[in-house]
Order: C-alpha cells, then structure tokens, then sequence
C-alpha cells in the first residue's frame, strides 16, 4: 500500500520496483474507461484503482477545467452518489456504472438489473448487455445469460466471442 512505500518497507519497495520494471517492458498505450457524471454543476470522476495525486489532478485541470469536480478512485465509493444521480433521473451512464460497481462487489444480480437497463436507455451500447449476461452466468443464471446472449448474436453476429459465449452457456446448462 502506498503506507507501505511511504515506511520504506522492504516488501513494498521490491514490489513497486518489478511493477515499475514489467511496466517499462510495456509498450502499447494502456486505456481505461474514464466515467462520470454529473449532479448539477458538480461533476462525480471516477477512476479505476488508486491512482497518484497528479494524475487525479491533471485530470481535473485538463477535462474538467473550471468545473467543480469530485474523484472516487474507488468506484464502490461513489456508489452512493450514482445512486442518488439515478434516482433523480436514470441514465444510460449511472446504470452502467451502478452494474460495473454492483459487479465488483459481487453483486451479480443488481448489477445484471442495472446493466440491462443501461442497455435499454442506449440501444447501442452492447458490452452492457454483455456485461448482463456475464452477470447472470456469475450469478449461476446460465439460462437468461444464454437468452441474453443469443439476443446479442441476432443484433450483432460478429460481436467479439459471442459465439463462444453462446457455446460456453449451453454447456454449462447441459451440465446442470
């Protein structure tokens, strides 16, 4: 933990060194998904892990310049603040976020309920209905995971692995 690095404990410092050195061998640009939304003028970021203070801060003075901004690292921590966004006015973003923070917390029927509604408020968005779907299957639900994914396989037969997906659901039905 970064208490860990700030002690200089031998452990820490080892450790962030081999990340330090696997992520120099790392030559392609690594992408995440930047999410939030808005209450008002306020705006709710939040970040993947716990990233550096700069990092937070050149995101806020680069994107969100002249706007009052609050960050999350931890998505579940925002998770009140989606929520109450959602139940001002539902939209297609807190759904997905709500599913994704539900899914992280194992959660898997919540999150299965927020990430189909996300699809239905945004008709294009089928790594939400995906996402469902692998829900569902976490949650021991192969049968709608199946329904679900066979429904992607209609709208979009050349979404990555659905076939595969599809197969692996229909396996695991036939095995119950």
């Amino acid at each position: 933990t970064s208490e860990d690095l700030a002690r200089r404990s031998p452990v820490a410092l080892k450790y962030f060194a081999v990340m330090v050195v696997e992520m120099a061998e790392i030559s392609d640009p690594i992408t995440f998904l930047l999410t939030g939304f808005f209450i008002g003028p306020v705006c709710v970021l939040s970040l993947p892990g716990e990233p550096f203070v700069e990092i937070g801060l050149q995101l806020r003075k680069q994107i969100f310049a002249g706007r009052l901004a609050m960050q999350a690292e931890l998505p579940e921590q925002a998770i009140n603040f989606i929520m109450n966004a959602y139940m001002i006015r539902p939209t297609h973003d807190a759904c997905r976020m709500l599913g994704t923070i539900y899914f992280d917390m194992e959660e898997f029927g919540m999150a299965a309920e927020f990430l189909e509604e996300a699809y239905r408020l945004n008709r294009d968005d089928l790594s939400s209905l995906f996402n469902a779907s692998v829900a569902y299957a976490s949650n021991e639900q192969f049968e709608e995971a199946l329904k679900i994914a066979e429904q992607i396989a209609r709208i979009h037969p050349g979404y990555p692995n659905i076939r595969g997906w599809v197969m692996h659901l229909q396996r695991e039905i036939t095995q119950q």
